[in-house]
């Protein structure tokens, strides 16, 4: 189970969720500031404040789903936020080439996203074995 991790010891299991939390308290941090420090140029395009708001918003469902235990609110939102991340930073690596001084800062992005993506494709197993045993006992179910 992605919350209780039945053969990790206690303090892997708190370890683990509290990395999750951070990573989802930054990434919601980051969509905060791409709306206050945004530039005069980014700030008329919409698609910015579309891509800062999911950050935002989905980053702190995703949050609020790990410190509720619910996987499904958590997985489900992690998908909208990895979308608006890889956007973001499929953005910022554009604009890297012309700064090379920002190639850190955007490869500590980039881990996030693909940390995330684990996270998601995690869940996606999790809920398909879920669905997997829930059919099993309904055909037993039924075959009585």
């Amino acid at each position: 189970m992605p919350y209780t991790m039945q053969s990790h010891p206690h303090w892997a299991q708190v370890a683990v969720r509290t990395c999750r939390v951070l990573a989802y308290a930054a990434s919601t941090v980051a969509g905060l500031a791409v709306f206050i420090f945004s530039t005069p140029a980014l700030a008329s395009n919409p698609a910015v404040y579309v891509i800062a708001g999911s950050m935002m918003l989905f980053g702190l469902i995703c949050l609020v789903g790990t410190l509720m235990l619910n996987y499904i609110v958590e997985w489900i939102s992690l998908f909208f936020l990895c979308a608006g991340l890889s956007y973001y930073v499929a953005s910022v690596w554009i604009t890297v080439f012309g700064a090379p001084s920002k190639i850190a800062g955007t490869s500590a992005l980039t881990m996030l996203v693909l940390f995330l993506a684990i996270r998601a494709i995690d869940l996606t197993v999790y809920w398909l074995k879920n669905v997997r045993v829930a059919q099993m006992a309904k055909d037993l179910g039924n075959a009585s």
